[in-house]
């Protein structure tokens, strides 16, 4: 989707960097974090506007150099770079989540057992005070998926339709999450949590 040209950067192999540019930049696009069957944590992010990565060095978890493919940075130049549209790179991101929960692998989200749903989402489970601090306030980076995740929870259980509960979170998120989630992993979340929602209505 886009493409094996590049400046591909390795630290702690199969994990790599990818450079690219970008004509209009945009905020962090990312997946959930995924968990294999081996209990390695992994996510396939999109960095962009104000972001930054290590080029040169050891990285400190092999105690080995970076070592780059395709050229090293101040070798070639930046027009010589595939670019990459946030539109390109939220169809990637949203495809590399399908890919890795079609291995097997489990997001945070797919990770609460049925029978703690009422703990997470249920009644209870946060005070007004803390739903009103969420609506005004919203949610930044390393928030956003658990936030968006309870408020559709909280819906759910209380009855609210569920396309009513996809266009409240999606406007949740293009509201108040900074920067906001791709749309396609607002409607996995929501999928998600309708799923378990489901689930704990037939134990009823």
């Amino acid at each position: 989707m886009i493409g094996a040209r590049g400046m591909v950067r390795f630290g702690q192999p199969p994990k790599r960097a990818i450079l690219f540019r970008t004509e209009t930049s945009f905020g962090k696009i990312s997946t959930p974090v995924f968990t294999s069957p081996t209990q390695q944590r992994n996510r396939v992010e999109v960095l962009c506007d104000g972001q930054q990565i290590v080029v040169l060095g050891t990285h400190p978890g092999t105690g080995k150099p970076y070592s780059w493919h395709g050229g090293e940075p101040g070798d070639v130049a930046r027009a010589d770079l595939p670019e990459l549209t946030e539109a390109t790179a939220n169809e990637f991101v949203a495809k590399a989540a399908a890919v890795m929960r079609a291995q097997g692998w489990t997001d945070s989200i797919q990770q609460h057992p049925v029978d703690e749903f009422d703990a997470v989402y249920g009644d209870g489970a946060l005070p007004a005070t803390a739903w009103q601090d969420l609506i005004r306030n919203g949610a930044g980076e390393g928030s956003r998926n658990d936030s968006i995740a309870r408020l559709v929870g909280h819906l759910l259980r209380r009855r609210v339709e569920p396309m009513m509960t996809l266009e409240l979170a999606l406007a949740f998120n293009d509201a108040r999450c900074r920067p906001p989630l791709p749309r396609s992993e607002v409607i996995t979340i929501v999928d998600s949590i309708c799923a378990l929602e489901l689930k704990r209505r037939l134990k009823e």
